[in-house]
């Protein structure tokens, strides 16, 4: 049970590490979106610097307390939010030129 423990924060440390990587990568792409989207991304982006820094400091779940658990969840679950409203976005506002590059008439 403990290996298991160690591993399950192990996975949670190199998970957020990840995500904190994704998310700052997503957070420089994103300038000239409408201001809320690239507010979300950086607030995604601070609590997922948190997450990580509470996983990766710790040495079994129970240096981590019920409340940075819970609020661990909650903020997992607006990160979730702010990524959708990104694919939403750009799901509905993005031009085709956009996705697949710029295309320039034949003479």
């Amino acid at each position: 049970p403990q290996e298991m423990e160690c591993g399950a924060l192990l996975m949670a440390s190199r998970i957020s590490q990840q995500l904190q990587l994704s998310c700052s990568g997503l957070v420089a792409a994103v300038q000239g979106l409408p201001c809320s989207l690239p507010d979300e991304l950086q607030q995604a982006l601070h609590a997922i610097r948190e997450l990580h820094a509470a996983f990766s400091g710790a040495n079994s779940f129970q240096d981590l307390s019920s409340s940075v658990l819970s609020q661990s969840q909650r903020e997992l679950a607006v990160i979730q939010e702010y990524m959708e409203d990104l694919l939403d976005y750009l799901k509905n506002n993005t031009s085709l030129s956009w996705l697949v590059g710029p295309f320039s008439p034949r003479e």
